[in-house]
C-alpha cells in the first residue's frame, strides 16, 4: 500500500514552535537582591571598620528609628487612616524588618507579564520563622487582604491569601529555619522552585558570593512584568558592596539603551588655585548635556555651558569649599546670569533672606546678609585659562600646593569621567555646617543635638578615614562606578541620609520641618528655669 505524505504535519509543527512559547513563556527574573547576613559578614573577616561601627549604640539607635518608620510604610501605602490599625500593622511588621537586618536573604521579582510575583527567602531560624507566621497573619488581617487558607507543601507549612481584584495576595511558608514569602498574581507558583530546592539541598536559594550586598535590576524588563515599574527610564543596574580588609568596596555598572552623549576632553583644572590644607578634591567632565536639561540652569540664560567642574574643600573653621567651571568667556557668563540669578534662587529659597547683588563694575555676583556666609561667583584666570569660580566664603591666600600624586590620579585615564577624594570626617563636619546654615536661610528647623543621626555621626566620625570614588565611561553606553571607603558613604551622603531618616515623611519624602516661631512670651522670666519642652540646642 502506498503511504500518503501528511502535508499538514510540517505546518502544524511550525505553528507549535512559534506560538506555544508565546502562550507558555518561561518566567524571567529581572530583579535579584541578595544580602549576605550578619553571620556571613562576620565570618568573612573583611570590612572590619564597618562591622565594628555597626555594633555602636548610636548605630543601633539610628537603625531602630529608621525601622520604626519603615514599619509604618505599608499602612501609608494602603491608605489606612485609623491610627490604631496603622500602629498594629507596624507592630506586626517591625520584628520582621529587624530580622532582615541580620539574616541572609534574597528578594526577587519573577514571572511573566501579568503573572508576576515578588518573592523573599530569609534564613531566620525556626523560632523567628514561627514569629513571622504569627506577625504576617496579623498583618494580612489588619490590611484586610482576604481569608487565610492553610498550606502544607514539600514538607513546609504555611498559608496563603489568594489574589483578588483589590489585593495581590500573600503566601507564607516555613521550614528548616527558612521563611519564604511571596506576593503578586503568581505568588504561590513563584515559591515552587524554592520549595523543591529547599527539600533537596537544604537551601531555597544559591549561596551568596563574597559580596555583602549584590543587586541586579533590569528596569525595562521589570516594567514589562509589573505595572508599578512601567515607564521608568533607568539603565540596567548591577550593584555590590564587598568587604576589603578594613574598608568597603562599592561597585556599580549602569548599562544604557543608547550611547551616552558625553563630550570628553582634556582635563582643565586650576592647579595654581588649589592649595593645602586640603580635605577633599573632586573633578568631573561630560557635564554639558546634564546642565542643558536642568530647568534651573535654563533660567540663567547662559549661552555657553561648562563641560567640567572641579570642587575642593580646605580644613578651616567654616569648611571653605570652592568650585570652578572652565568657560571661554566667564565675564560674559556673569553678565548673562546676573539679572536672572535672584529669581532662580527664589525658587530654591522662597523666603530668600539677604540680598543678591550683581556688581557689574566687578563682573561679580555676591549674596550678602547671610549668617557666617558670603557666597560669590566671579571670573578667575589661572595660568591664562579662564574659569568661573564660586564659593561660600572669600578665597584664602595661597599656601602650599597639594602633593603631585593627587593630580596624577587623572593622567592616562581617557575613560575617567569623575574622580573624588575626601577625608570623610572633615567633610562630614563641613556639610553638616552648610546644611545647618541652609536650614536657617530657608526658615527650616536645624539639626538637633539629640537627633539620632547627629549622635550617630558624632560617634563614628573618627573612624571614617579616606574615601575615593571614581566613575568611568567603560563603554559608549555603559558607566562603571567604584568606591573604597570605611562605610560606603561620603560625608555629604551621611548628612543627607541622617536628615532624611530624621524627617517626618521618611521614607516617602525628604522633609525638613519649618523652624518654630519663638515669641517674646515664650522666653522664661529672670530667675526661672526654661520649660521642660524647650527645643534642644543646635550643634
Amino acid at each position: 500500500m502506498k503511504r500518503t505524505k501528511n502535508r499538514f504535519l510540517p505546518v502544524f509543527l511550525s505553528l507549535w514552535v512559534v506560538f506555544v512559547p508565546c502562550l507558555f513563556a518561561a518566567p524571567t527574573t529581572p530583579l535579584t537582591l541578595h544580602y549576605l547576613g550578619k553571620a556571613g559578614i562576620q565570618a568573612s573577616g573583611e570590612g572590619l571598620t564597618a562591622v565594628e561601627l555597626s555594633q555602636r549604640p548610636a548605630t543601633k539607635r539610628l537603625l531602630s528609628v529608621a525601622l520604626d518608620k519603615l514599619s509604618r510604610a505599608p499602612a501609608t501605602l494602603h491608605g489606612i487612616k485609623d491610627d490604631a490599625t496603622a500602629t498594629s500593622s507596624a507592630d506586626a511588621l517591625r520584628p520582621i524588618l529587624g530580622d532582615l537586618l541580620t539574616a541572609e536573604s534574597r528578594l526577587e521579582l519573577t514571572g511573566t507579564p501579568g503573572q508576576w510575583a515578588f518573592r523573599l527567602a530569609a534564613m531566620v531560624g525556626p523560632e523567628a520563622a514561627g514569629n513571622w507566621d504569627k506577625h504576617l497573619r496579623a498583618l494580612a488581617g489588619q490590611m484586610k487582604l482576604g481569608s487565610v487558607e492553610d498550606l502544607k507543601q514539600e514538607g513546609l507549612t504555611g498559608w496563603q491569601v489568594a489574589p483578588t481584584d483589590h489585593s495581590q495576595g500573600l503566601v507564607f511558608l516555613q521550614g528548616r529555619g527558612w521563611a519564604l514569602v511571596a506576593t503578586g498574581p503568581a505568588a504561590l507558583p513563584a515559591l515552587a522552585p524554592w520549595q523543591l530546592a529547599l527539600a533537596s539541598t537544604g537551601r531555597p536559594i544559591p549561596k551568596a558570593g563574597p559580596a555583602w550586598i549584590d543587586l541586579h535590576a533590569d528596569w525595562k524588563a521589570m516594567g514589562e512584568l509589573c505595572a508599578c515599574f512601567k515607564g521608568l527610564q533607568l539603565p540596567a543596574t548591577r550593584f555590590s558592596v564587598t568587604g576589603e580588609k578594613e574598608m568597603l568596596r562599592t561597585s556599580a555598572t549602569l548599562d544604557f539603551a543608547k550611547p551616552l552623549p558625553v563630550r570628553q576632553e582634556a582635563w582643565n583644572i586650576p592647579t595654581n588655585l588649589i592649595n593645602e590644607p586640603l580635605v577633599s578634591f573632586s573633578t568631573c567632565r561630560g557635564l554639558e548635556q546634564i546642565l542643558a536639561r536642568s530647568p534651573l540652569i535654563k533660567k540663567l540664560a547662559l549661552k555657553e555651558l561648562p563641560n567640567q567642574a572641579t570642587i575642593w574643600g580646605q580644613s578651616s573653621f567654616r569648611g571653605q569649599t570652592l568650585m570652578t567651571f572652565p568657560l571661554s568667556q566667564p565675564t560674559n557668563a556673569i553678565v548673562q546670569m546676573g539679572p536672572h540669578l535672584p529669581a532662580a534662587l527664589q525658587e530654591v529659597f522662597p523666603d530668600l533672606p539677604g540680598t543678591v547683588y550683581w556688581l557689574s563694575n566687578k563682573s561679580e555676583i555676591v549674596w550678602r546678609g547671610l549668617p557666617l556666609m558670603s557666597p560669590f561667583i566671579k571670573p578667575y584666570f589661572s595660568a591664562s585659562r579662564p574659569y568661573l569660580i564660586a564659593g561660600v566664603v572669600p578665597v584664602l591666600g595661597p599656601t602650599n600646593p597639594p602633593p603631585p600624586e593627587l593630580f596624577a590620579q587623572l593622567k592616562g585615564r581617557d575613560s575617567l569621567l569623575y574622580y573624588g577624594w575626601e577625608i570623610t570626617q572633615a567633610r562630614l563636619l563641613h556639610h553638616r555646617h552648610y546644611l545647618q546654615l541652609g536650614s536657617i536661610v530657608a526658615g527650616r528647623q536645624g539639626i538637633q543635638t539629640n537627633d539620632a543621626s547627629f549622635v550617630f555621626q558624632q560617634e563614628i566620625q573618627d573612624k571614617l578615614g579616606n574615601c575615593i570614588s571614581e566613575l568611568d565611561l567603560s563603554a559608549p553606553a555603559q558607566l562603571t562606578f567604584t568606591r573604597r571607603s570605611a562605610i560606603g558613604l561620603t560625608g555629604l551622603e551621611l548628612v543627607l541620609l541622617g536628615r532624611w531618616i530624621d524627617s517626618p515623611g521618611f521614607p516617602f519624602t525628604f522633609e525638613i520641618p519649618r523652624a518654630p516661631v519663638i515669641r517674646p512670651e515664650d522666653f522664661p522670666k529672670a530667675g526661672k528655669a526654661p520649660p521642660a519642652d524647650a527645643p534642644a540646642a543646635t550643634p
